[in-house]
């Protein structure tokens, strides 16, 4: 194989190895668990943004309950934005199925079982992390937080982008 191929399965995951990128931090002290989008536009198969999540809406939801009776701090992440879309910028206007989720929308209501409880922080945002534009990054740290377990829709976006960002 030159260097110009693609390297896939094991002999990619030994490059990683051999350049150092295999170590494992492993769990803090202070964990919390960021619960990304789970709101109907993705869990409602009549809305323009239905992902056929249910799995992972099930293990939100198991995950979620271990947290909480763990004792670990819970955010919750949820899209909205102003009527007329104003605070989305052009990502706003160029996908239009975010009209979906503007104030009000029954659709930004969060999906059975996966809305906040009392206590639990609530990060409205208008991008794919949670942390751009929001206040999570100060929040986490004031609440001495050294791990983040996430969990959401949408792997290749938000909860992408958020432990990205993380």
């Amino acid at each position: 194989m030159t260097s110009r191929e693609a390297k896939t399965g094991e002999a990619l995951a030994e490059d990683y190895r051999q350049a150092g990128f295999n170590r494992r931090l492993g769990f803090g002290a202070r964990p919390a668990l960021v619960v990304i989008d789970f709101c109907l536009a993705y869990l409602d198969p009549e809305s323009p943004l239905y992902a056929g999540v249910e799995d992972a809406r099930a293990s939100c939801q198991r995950v979620l309950t271990a947290a909480r009776d763990a004792g670990i701090p819970v955010v919750h992440s949820r899209i909205e934005f102003q009527p007329g879309g104003a605070d989305g910028g052009i990502f706003f206007r160029k996908v239009g199925a975010l009209e979906c989720l503007v104030q009000g929308s029954p659709l930004g209501a969060y999906g059975e079982g996966l809305a906040p409880v009392d206590g639990e922080i609530v990060v409205v945002k208008q991008y794919a992390s949670s942390f751009f534009g929001t206040s999570l990054a100060s929040t986490l740290t004031s609440m001495g937080v050294d791990t983040l377990i996430h969990t959401g829709v949408s792997t290749s976006g938000c909860v992408r982008a958020t432990a990205l960002d993380a």
